[in-house]
């Protein structure tokens, strides 16, 4: 099996390959996270981004004179960063063995990161529990296994599996005309899905106390998951929004009504605030 570091790495390169940084950035409003750091952070804080890949919550963060550093092991991302904002605190590394003294930071924000791990979160949050000073804020998302996704995901997954092992056969890639596929493009796994009670016992088992849960980016998870019925929700957003759609009038009014009476039905994201404990 492949290195999972070195699996992790070629599959976020290319990502961060095909995106343009100015085009990044403007997805920010989309997250809704910007609110949820400056409830919980103070512009003196010392905030590291673990995973921080092109670093638009670095940038975003910095212009507004937060004190935050971002870690990837990706330098491509980095470099791109650099170029468009040289004053940014970037640095390559790897957030399981951080270059940092024990106690030493008074915030973590780790965006879309954890999930990714095959051997789960718990490494990962140790090392981030290490440097984090007692009473420090940890803010975590990931995607959420919402109660649409408990639903569909098991019925689904059998017929994505299969597709899966199809198309990773060489022969019938070669008889397609199509390219073979390199070694990171092989595995099936590419993250887990938390409901907000997975990740809670995730955190405390790692040392941390869970303060406050937000169901993030209702918009997103409505249209990805929405199936045959996705065109009557929205379509794509294009530049500048990222993978964030534009609603149809339908959708829009259904994922307000979702939001107000059952925000975890179709969220694509959950976030936790913690405490290190």
């Amino acid at each position: 099996m492949l290195d999972e570091n070195v699996r992790i790495r070629s599959q976020w390169n290319r990502v961060w390959e095909s995106l343009e940084f100015e085009d990044h950035l403007k997805t920010i409003p989309y997250t809704g996270l910007i609110p949820i750091f400056q409830q919980h952070f103070k512009p003196q804080d010392l905030v590291l981004e673990g995973g921080c890949g092109l670093g638009k919550l670095v940038v975003f963060l910095s212009e507004r004179g937060y004190q935050i550093i971002g870690v990837d092991h990706n330098l491509g991302p980095l470099q791109k960063i650099q170029s468009y904002y040289p004053q940014a605190r970037i640095v390559q590394g790897d957030i399981f063995k951080l270059c940092l003294p024990d106690q030493c930071l008074d915030a973590y924000i780790s965006i879309g990161v954890i999930e990714h791990f095959i051997d789960g979160p718990a490494i990962a949050l140790a090392e981030t529990r290490r440097v984090l000073r007692p009473g420090a804020k940890l803010i975590v998302s990931v995607p959420c296994k919402n109660e649409l996704r408990r639903v569909l995901y098991p019925l689904t997954e059998p017929f994505l599996r299969l597709r899966h092992w199809i198309r990773t056969k060489p022969r019938l890639r070669k008889i397609l005309g199509k390219r073979l596929l390199r070694p990171d493009e092989l595995e099936f796994f590419y993250q887990y899905y938390f409901t907000a009670d997975d990740l809670g016992a995730v955190l405390r088992e790692a040392g941390f106390q869970p303060e406050t849960f937000y169901a993030m980016e209702q918009e997103l998870g409505l249209y990805r998951d929405s199936g045959i019925f996705k065109l009557l929700i929205g379509k794509p957003g294009g530049k500048g929004r990222g993978g964030y759609p534009i609603l149809t009038g339908c959708g829009k009014w259904l994922c307000n009504f979702l939001n107000r009476h059952t925000p975890y039905a179709t969220n694509h994201m959950v976030v936790c605030v913690a405490v290190k404990i």
